[in-house]
């Protein structure tokens, strides 16, 4: 099935925040299963983000890069990947 919406995340060091904007756009009201899809690019976080995300919300699509995009080139990747008909980019603090 092609996601009517994909949520694309830009997060450095943010899992706390990111983890919750993830589950509450999952979780989101009106969409049926299939209907959302959720990126998360991590931009070289020297937390934990990519592997916590990749163990309890193995539905999210994870980049890991290797060293810090930027917020708008970390978006510009996850658009690159999105399936959606939209695109939708969410700040890890938007929960």
């Amino acid at each position: 099935n092609t996601p009517l919406v994909s949520v694309i995340m830009v997060s450095y060091n943010t899992r706390d925040y990111t983890v919750k904007a993830m589950k509450t756009a999952l979780a989101s009201k009106g969409f049926k299963p299939g209907e959302v899809e959720v990126i998360m690019i991590d931009n070289n976080s020297p937390d934990d983000s990519v592997a916590y995300t990749k163990k309890h919300l193995p539905s999210v699509k994870v980049i890991a890069n290797k060293d810090n995009k930027g917020f708008g080139g970390g978006n510009n990747q996850g658009a690159d990947i999105a399936k959606g008909k939209y695109l939708l980019l969410l700040n890890p603090d938007a929960f």
